[in-house]
């Protein structure tokens, strides 16, 4: 089983990557049908800006934040919890969530 540093940077980091390749590929692949010369230049532009952002992010929490991070919770374990059954209707301690997805 592979190690994590901190699980929860590391989902950071898979989930901007993820994200850049979905507006790389998916969401232009999407768009393309529409005809206003316009709107679809205004797109590109802001297309181009988020998938750049979303790239070079993970960058920077490899190097700066992946070391320094820790298994702390920043909200503190009882309010995660209440977060989690709030607002994703999840009512697994965190520990246990954690384990179930890093384990392959």
């Amino acid at each position: 089983m592979k190690r994590f540093q901190n699980p929860f940077v590391e989902l950071a980091i898979q989930i901007a990557r993820g994200s850049a390749d979905f507006l790389k590929k998916d969401l232009v692949a999407a768009v393309s049908a529409v005809k206003d010369e316009q709107v679809r230049v205004a797109f590109q532009e802001a297309n181009r800006k988020a998938a750049s952002a979303l790239t070079t992010m993970p960058h920077g929490w490899s190097g700066e934040k992946l070391p320094k991070a820790s298994l702390d919770f920043a909200l503190g374990e009882e309010k995660f919890r209440r977060f989690l059954a709030q607002t994703e209707l999840v009512d697994l301690p965190p520990e246990k969530i954690l384990r179930s997805e890093w384990r392959n």
